[in-house]
């Protein structure tokens, strides 16, 4: 059975993970819907790579606390890149 903290605590998490694919997707930006969804590809790429060479317990912690802080950097970069190109559409 699930308490309300649980439940608040799942709610946070979905956020954190689903907020920086979900921003752009309301706002109808794809380019840097696509950047983040790579990047998000990429990341579970890595972790797939240390599953399969268990180095999950050398890696694992860093791999886990590096989460929020490459979610943000992607993010940023895709608005970033984001921003040029409609920069750049408006120029033209």
């Amino acid at each position: 059975m699930y308490t309300a903290n649980m439940v608040m605590a799942y709610f946070q998490v979905s956020l954190l993970v689903l907020g920086p694919l979900l921003v752009p997707v309301f706002l109808k930006k794809w380019l840097w819907f696509g950047i983040v969804g790579m990047g998000y590809l990429f990341y579970a790429g890595i972790g797939l790579l240390l599953f399969m060479y268990e180095d999950v317990e050398s890696f694992g912690t860093l791999y886990g606390i590096a989460i929020p802080l490459f979610i943000g950097f992607i993010s940023i970069v895709g608005l970033i890149s984001q921003l040029i190109a409609d920069r750049l559409k408006r120029q033209a």
